[in-house]
């Protein structure tokens, strides 16, 4: 994962600038701040404070801004080309651990450097060796045929070119340091920098900062600014008419229904030659231009017809327009835009004279499921000791996310003192940078990489069996070791000023480890980029910002990480250091309030409705959720939306009622953010809607609430009558939390304050409190033996007046055991509600009632009992006279036996139960009417 290094301040633009590029003075920026005209004093007030508390930062960390500038890129590199990269070569190094990719590069200029020759080689981490590839999470990778400038150092490791036997070409701050050509637009690109003007602008602007002149290598080379046009034009013969689907998975190969696109059009030509391919947008890049180019030939292209391209979605591809260039090198560009969801890791192998790409699966590597993993200890090479450093809370808190939302089989293997990088010591080590990785330190502008490995067992002579993930290591910035600083926020509390969340940062790298791939659903910003009003971009984005944190999975990651867990039962062969079964995902908590409810409740939310609200395992879903200047009330400015949890009511048929919400069992996870951490927290947001709006399209709350731990809130008051509300609660800046929310008030029929029970001399008293009661009718008691099955056992006895305090219910007749009781709620206009289920529970084996008491006709015998026996019942008068004497079976459970008296002459009697032993078990004087 890379950085932007934007410290986003929300006014004057050239202070801004001045912020951002000059290393002036304290005092200078300052001046230059306080001097900003407003016509709001309070709003200058807060910009001073935070402005200051970010400069008191600044004053050190301006070398720490993730976002390597242009000076810096010129400062170290000893050479700066102009070129294209026309031949690329993957082999191993000496030892056999570490896959490298020497790509030639025709050069057309040098800005800085001398250099005679007219082709160099640059060398980059990852590529594929035959049946084997890795991938370098956020390194360079370079493809065949781009254009750029290159900004180059000689490459650390001293390694020589499989090719020619020369020393090799590092670029700095890998992806960074090349400037991709966008010939169509004019304008060059990378991530966080985007040139306009490529000859105009950038040739002039390089000249400028290495003063010096640029000097023709070779002139073969002009950039073309008129071989493009976009859908619709009358220039070109090529033209993209629609594609279908709209929405797609990147990488997802094997679930072709959404990764294989459908381009229809004209003039692509019958027979695709030269130039033909078909471009997407670059998940790596900050260019909203299709740069990303899969060439005609290559195995993503299942057809090509003058009418129509099917192609494969690549890993790479991320949302945005796409093009079709035709043999001539002239494009089309779409008018829509393609979705791309979410995307995942893509395998390339070279066999039979190709280049096969496969989806690599997830397998069972450590027999225990899944993937054990170590952490290095070793402190040589100026390493760090993960296993006690406080980095390990941190990553344990987000592999917890991804293993308790997606059921990822990661597990912990314990320790080691690996520090190599190496595909082939069968270890997944968890690490911090080192000089002794194998590899460079990494470079400038990068937080952390996950080394990804895989392999393939041979099929045909042409074709391969299915890809699979053989392991993988973690290395995370070191400062001191790794180029450039930066600082990070590694313990519970959320980043400060201008601090890197590492929990978000290896959250997003163990979405690599997982086969997840880039997405470019960027941040959001409101009030002029102030870093306190944005929404974090997706956690697959390439960049993470400072002050921001994601510490839960949006929709895109999660649906994408579900996808990559879930077992596809392919066939994976038979070859050295392949698996054969795949990973067995772990069991995973599903929250069922996670989305907006698809229908909301047609009669009155039942008063004491108790709802459970799981923050710390909720997502967000940009495609449903509200959007970010839509949470908090009138307040345009933006909010983070990054987990968030709903639920819907309807109120009554009292006018102007309230609403009133009781927060209880509120905890955080990690448990001690409620109380170290400032702006924690939960906010409620109400919606006056009667079912879920689109996604990014809500009103504005008409309420809205912040709470830190349990408790009252304040009523939400002047909701109107049989109307239904959306309750929307979210975690401030990531907060998780469980807690419960308990509903009550004018707005709801019936207030309990009070409904609890007691087990007394073999009856359960019930005491009901009620707090108000409006257009209520019957009240009920339901009672049930599992607390799924009830039956109605009486109601309450009251008046208008009388109805409004406290009530009494018993219940002569309890069962053994466990006993459920509920309040049934019939509203004057028929409808029905409940209350909350209690359980009242007693140590009685067998419990025997006999009623009633006075007798008429029929005298009934109930017995609850634990287990089937036989009894007997017999009948006595005064005089000690046996009338009656019978004996019957007891199953399991309740029964009722009926005793028929209607022939017995009125007067008192006694009636005695006896086991199959003769043992009396119940006795009771019965007076017969």
């Amino acid at each position: 994962m890379v950085i932007s290094h934007k410290i986003l301040i929300n006014k004057s633009r050239s202070c801004e600038r001045l912020f951002y590029f000059s290393r002036i003075s304290f005092s200078s920026t300052f001046k230059c701040c306080i001097s900003l005209k407003t016509n709001n004093m309070k709003a200058l007030n807060r910009f001073t404070v935070f402005f200051v508390s970010l400069l008191f930062i600044s004053s050190f960390v301006h070398a720490q801004l993730y976002k390597v500038d242009l000076d810096e890129k010129v400062q170290k590199s000893s050479l700066i080309i102009e070129g294209k990269v026309v031949g690329k070569k993957s082999f191993w190094n000496e030892d056999h651990s570490m896959i490298y990719t020497t790509n030639t590069i025709d050069v057309y200029k040098s800005f800085k450097g001398d250099i005679k020759e007219k082709q160099v080689e640059v060398v980059t981490i990852g590529g594929t060796v035959d049946l084997f590839y890795i991938e370098a999470s956020d390194l360079l990778v370079l493809e065949k045929g781009q254009t750029g400038i290159f900004f180059c150092q000689p490459n650390v490791s001293s390694l020589k070119s499989p090719i020619t036997k020369k020393g090799m070409l590092d670029i700095y701050s890998s992806d960074q340091g090349f400037l991709r050509y966008d010939e169509a637009a004019d304008e060059a690109n990378a991530p966080f920098a985007n040139y306009k003007g490529i000859e105009k602008n950038l040739y002039n602007l390089l000249q400028q900062k290495t003063g010096r002149g640029l000097k023709i290598i070779n002139n073969s080379y002009k950039v073309n600014k008129v071989n493009t046009s976009n859908a619709g034009s009358t220039v070109l013969a090529a033209s993209i008419s629609s594609f279908s689907p709209t929405t797609v998975h990147g990488g997802t190969l094997n679930d072709p229904a959404n990764n294989t696109l459908t381009i229809n059009g004209s003039g692509f030509g019958a027979t695709p030659s030269g130039s033909c391919a078909v471009k997407f947008k670059d998940g790596n890049s900050a260019s909203t231009s299709p740069t990303y180019s899969i060439p005609y030939y290559s195995s993503y292209i299942v057809s090509w017809s003058d009418t129509k391209i099917e192609i494969k979605v690549p890993s790479r591809a991320a949302t945005g327009k796409i093009a079709v260039v035709i043999s001539n090198g002239t494009s089309n560009t779409s008018v829509d835009t393609l979705n791309v969801f979410y995307s995942v890791l893509n395998a390339e192998f070279i066999y039979g004279g190709d280049t096969l790409a496969s989806e690599p699966r997830l397998m069972n590597t450590n027999s225990l499921g899944g993937y054990s993993f170590l952490y290095s200890t070793s402190t040589a090479g100026s390493g760090k000791n993960f296993n006690t450093a406080p980095e390990k809370a941190t990553f344990l808190r987000a592999i917890t996310t991804w293993k308790e939302q997606v059921g990822v089989n990661f597990i912990e293997g314990g320790t080691t003192t690996t520090q190599a990088v190496s595909s082939s010591d069968n270890k997944n080590v968890i690490m911090f940078d080192n000089k002794n990785t194998g590899n460079a330190v990494l470079p400038s502008g990068v937080l952390a990489t996950t080394y990804g490995y895989f392999s393939a067992c041979t099929k045909t002579s042409t074709t391969l069996y299915q890809a699979q993930k053989i392991g993988f290591d973690m290395v995370v910035r070191n400062n001191g070791v790794s180029a450039g600083t930066t600082t990070f926020t590694v313990g519970p509390c959320f980043p400060q000023g201008s601090d890197l969340d590492l929990e978000m940062v290896i959250l997003h790298e163990l979405g690599h480890a997982l086969n997840l791939a880039h997405i470019n659903d960027d941040l959001e910003s409101s009030n002029g980029n102030n870093a306190l009003y944005i929404n974090p971009s997706k956690l697959m984005h390439y960049a993470i910002t400072n002050y921001v944190d994601r510490r839960s999975l949006d929709v895109s990651a999660y649906q994408g990480a579900l996808y990559t867990t879930t077992k596809q039962s392919n066939s994976y062969g038979v070859c050295s250091g392949a698996f054969t079964s795949e990973m067995t995902p772990l069991s995973y908590t599903v929250i069922s309030n996670d989305n907006c409810p698809a229908s909301f409740p047609t009669t009155p939310t039942t008063p004491g409705t108790i709802v459970n609200f799981d923050l710390v395992h909720a997502t967000s879903n940009k495609l449903s959720d509200p959007q970010f200047t839509a949470i908090n009330c009138g307040v345009v400015n933006g909010q983070f939306v990054v987990n968030n949890a709903f639920y819907a009511i309807k109120t009554n048929g009292t006018s102007n009622s309230s609403l009133n919400i009781l927060i209880s069992n509120y905890a955080t996870t990690p448990a001690g953010q409620a109380d170290t951490c400032s702006g924690q927290g939960i906010r409620l947001a109400v919606y006056d809607v009667n079912s879920c709006p689109a996604g990014q399209n809500y009103p504005q709350p008409i309420a809205c609430r912040t709470f830190t731990g349990n408790g009252s809130l304040s009523a939400i008051t002047g909701l109107s009558a049989n109307h239904n509300y959306l309750l929307y609660f979210d975690g401030l800046r990531n907060t998780k939390a469980i807690f419960n929310a308990t509903l009550n008030g004018t707005a709801l029929p019936l207030t309990l304050s009070k409904f609890y029970g007691e087990y007394v001399n073999n009856s359960n008293k019930l005491y009901i409190d009620i707090l108000q009661a409006v257009n209520v009718k019957t009240i009920r008691i339901d009672k049930s033996t599992d607390g799924n099955n009830f039956t109605a056992i009486g109601s309450l006895e009251f008046s208008a007046a009388d109805l409004v305090g406290k009530h009494t219910y018993i219940d002569a007749l309890p069962f053994a055991g466990n006993n459920y009781y509920r309040i049934a709620i019939i509203n004057n206009d028929g409808s029905l509600e409940y209350s909350n289920v209690i359980l009242l529970k007693n140590d009685a084996k067998r419990l025997i009632h006999i009623y009633p008491n006075p007798v008429k006709d029929v005298l009934n015998i109930n017995i609850t009992t634990f287990a089937a026996e036989k009894y007997n019942y017999s009948v006595f008068d005064i005089s000690g006279r046996l009338l009656i004497n019978k004996s019957f079976d007891a199953t399991e459970g309740t029964q009722t036996i009926k005793v028929p008296l209607n022939n017995v002459a009125a007067g008192t009697y006694l009636v005695k139960i006896t086991d199959a032993k003769g043992n009396i078990v119940a006795k009771q004087n019965v007076l017969k009417q």
